[in-house]
């Protein structure tokens, strides 16, 4: 294999070991690496980077950056409060009278 010419982001600090080289391979791939790893290199095309990057950008990836939150101690964590008039996972609108009827409905007896 040729001497290939690694790159590193001008955001990877002074020379602590922490950061992400990128190079451009055979058939123009591009490899990626951390730099106090070298010998591990993650192979990819332009296309997958690009949409990666993409991703990145769009913050579909931020839950990675912060610290990891606690597992619930029993059970699953709990859902957040829905307001009224959100529309669920399923595409429907909440109805807030049809929970005030059925209040009173049922506390009719």
């Amino acid at each position: 294999m040729s001497q290939l010419a690694w790159r590193k982001s001008s955001y990877s600090g002074g020379g602590n070991g922490n950061c992400v080289e990128v190079a451009v391979g055979a058939d123009r791939l591009i490899l990626l690496r951390e730099s106090d790893a070298p010998d591990v290199v993650a192979v990819t095309t332009r296309a997958r980077l690009a949409a990666f990057i993409a991703a990145i950008k769009a913050g579909d990836f931020d839950d990675f950056a912060s610290p990891p939150r606690r597992p619930a101690r029993y059970g699953p964590p709990p859902s957040p409060p829905r307001r009224p008039g959100l529309r669920s996972p399923y595409g429907l609108r909440a109805d807030p009278s049809a929970r005030r009827a059925f209040a009173v409905n049922s506390s009719s007896g």
